[in-house]
């Protein structure tokens, strides 16, 4: 049984769900590392590795036009994120994460793709 093609942004996220740290190498390919180490991969993560290999250009590209920030104080993230988000500038991606105990914030943003 043929499966659906999925959008690379949909690769990204299930493999992210997953547990893998996604990055680019040297070589131009899409690699994954698992955040925990003595993690495998499984039966259920296969398909979604076979999607990666099969479209590693468009999720590369993809990757390349990510930010991560790491540590942002909300009223940084509300002052200099938040107005690049509502003008369509970038577009979050995932969640963005609150640390209460520190009062700092995570989170990742896409730039948009330039027309072609």
């Amino acid at each position: 049984m043929l499966e659906a093609v999925m959008k690379p942004e949909d690769v990204i996220d299930q493999l992210r769900a997953f547990g893998l740290r996604l990055f680019i190498g040297e070589d131009g390919i899409v690699h994954g590392k698992f955040r925990q180490s003595g993690q495998h991969v499984t039966l259920e993560m296969r398909p979604v590795i076979d999607q990666l290999q099969l479209m590693n250009n468009d999720v590369a590209d993809l990757l390349r036009r990510e930010e991560e920030y790491v540590g942002m104080h909300a009223e940084q993230v509300i002052s200099e994120i938040g107005p690049r988000v509502q003008s369509g500038e970038v577009e979050l991606v995932g969640k963005l994460i609150y640390h209460k105990g520190s009062a700092l914030c995570d989170l990742i943003v896409r730039r948009k793709a330039a027309p072609a």
